[in-house]
């Protein structure tokens, strides 16, 4: 239904807003704050998969493969802010929030392609 539509659309939008958050965080080294942003983002994507059964599987899946990477990412910052006191590879991390970016960027097109076909 539309109306569904226009909420995923919005929805993703944000996600895609506060990704880009995220490396603004990384860059700054906001590292105490960033486990539990990783772990809200993630809920969202749940949500988000959630209340839109109708994405086809390669949609569902680059939905996953970021709430994957958001999970791996909140472990390991978890770990490395611990006694270590190593800084994590801020470039690394930031390439993977961009590779999730584009993709998410590429379904959020694609959504608001279906939905201006319905529409």
């Amino acid at each position: 239904d539309s109306l569904t539509a226009v909420r995923t659309i919005v929805h993703l939008s944000s996600i895609l807003r506060a990704l880009h958050d995220l490396k603004t965080l990384h860059r700054l080294s906001a590292w105490s704050v960033l486990p539990e942003r990783y772990g809200m983002l993630r809920a969202d994507l749940v949500a988000l998969r959630a209340s839109r059964p109708q994405l086809d599987n390669q949609q569902r899946s680059v939905l996953q493969a970021t709430i994957h990477h958001l999970s791996n990412l909140e472990v390991t910052v978890d770990r490395l802010r611990g006694p270590t006191g190593v800084q994590p590879e801020i470039h690394r991390i930031n390439a993977v929030i961009s590779d999730q970016i584009d993709q998410l960027t590429e379904l959020l097109v694609e959504l608001q392609r279906e939905e201006a076909s319905h529409g």
